[in-house]
């Protein structure tokens, strides 16, 4: 599972009324977290997670509405601190270090008000937060003057107007990824972002220095950037029933049909699941077909997600987790994840979810 960026990248003022505490000497030998919260923080315990740990790495105390936290880390090294683990919490900030730095976070208990800084790396990362909330007030206010039932010409505006914003989003973070190219925050933008076109995305995987390019993460995009506009393998599986179906006989039978990876223990594949079965329901009868493939081991956990759900489309299983040929095949190693296909089998869209997906359903007008 890959952390989805725009869930950590929301983020409008810092809150008044807590002040900072003053810097220490910051030895060159670590790094510093110096932190303020809200009021509804206070006297709270945070714990603080580092990239590709699964337990915290530290935990720190709230007093007075401020906390701090020291460590070590020779090479830029991503963070996060937070009041709890749980998706739902909006007390969480994403953060960069290395030795040397002073980074300072502002954490909010309420939704897009925590904010990062201290750091040429923090600045722009919060830059990027902030650039992607201007893009969505812009489109809403644009939107608004539609009201709730636009005419087929608006529609075409809200498109139209909708492709100029995402470009420009898309230059903007093309523009801090490549500044920060050889670091672990350009390797993290160039990576996580939905963004930027296979085009934008390969132009810079080329400007990334050769160790990063080794990482199986660069492969994996690669391999899947250069499938786009390949058929997709023909492959029979095992449906929810118990029957085999083969996945070409399936996708024939749609204009577009999404192949939707996922699994009932992965915890963001159960957050995106409503909007899935959101969108199905809005496109099913306008050419949209779907086919789940589960990579659950756990034929119960899996039929009961379903059902939970009622993602009442096409589902299928190995229940062999991630030793599934087709995973291999299309060379992806993180779910949820998407494969958009056309009529005739050809690959047209790959790893898109949430707010992207609809955006390009749209601009492949299923909404007409």
């Amino acid at each position: 599972m890959k952390k989805s960026l725009l869930g950590l990248l929301i983020a409008i003022l810092t809150l008044a009324g807590c002040k900072e505490q003053a810097p220490e000497t910051i030895s060159d030998d670590g790094f510093v977290v110096i932190g303020t919260t809200d009021s509804l923080l206070n006297n709270a315990s945070l714990s603080v997670m580092m990239d590709g740990r699964e337990e915290p790495v530290g935990t720190v105390h709230v007093k007075d509405c401020k906390f701090w936290y020291e460590s070590d880390a020779e090479n830029l090294t991503i963070y996060q601190v937070s009041r709890s683990m749980a998706q739902s919490d909006p007390a969480k900030q994403m953060f960069f270090a290395q030795n040397g730095d002073s980074v300072h976070i502002h954490l909010s208990s309420q939704m897009g008000l925590s904010r990062v800084s201290g750091t040429t790396v923090n600045d722009d990362f919060q830059m990027t937060i902030d650039s992607a909330m201007n893009r969505n007030k812009r489109l809403e206010k644009e939107f608004a003057k539609y009201g709730d039932n636009p005419s087929e010409a608006q529609k075409k505006e809200m498109k139209k107007l909708m492709k100029e914003e995402n470009d420009r989003l898309a230059e903007i973070y093309y523009k801090v990824a490549e500044k920060h190219i050889d670091n672990e925050f350009g390797f993290f933008i160039t990576t996580i972002l939905e963004d930027f076109s296979d085009e934008q995305r390969m132009a810079l995987i080329k400007k990334m220095p050769q160790h990063f390019r080794e990482r199986d993460v660069i492969k994996d995009l690669e391999k899947a950037i250069n499938s786009t506009g390949k058929k997709f393998p023909q492959y029979t599986i095992r449906d929810i029933d118990g029957s085999f179906i083969s996945l070409t006989d399936e996708i024939k039978k749609h204009k577009l049909t999404i192949i939707d990876f996922w699994a009932s223990w992965c915890a963001p594949c159960m957050q995106v699941m409503p909007h899935m079965v959101q969108l199905y329901g809005k496109y099913k009868d306008k050419g949209l077909g779907m086919i789940g493939v589960s990579l659950d081991k756990d034929e119960e956990s899996w039929k009961r997600a379903v059902s939970d759900f009622n993602a009442n489309w096409t589902q299928t299983s190995e229940l062999n987790g991630w030793d599934c040929k087709l995973v291999k095949d299309l060379g992806f190693t993180a779910i949820p994840h998407t494969v958009i296909v056309d009529s005739e089998g050809t690959i047209v869209a790959q790893g898109l979810t949430g707010l992207k997906l609809e955006e390009f359903l749209q601009y492949m007008e299923l909404d007409e």
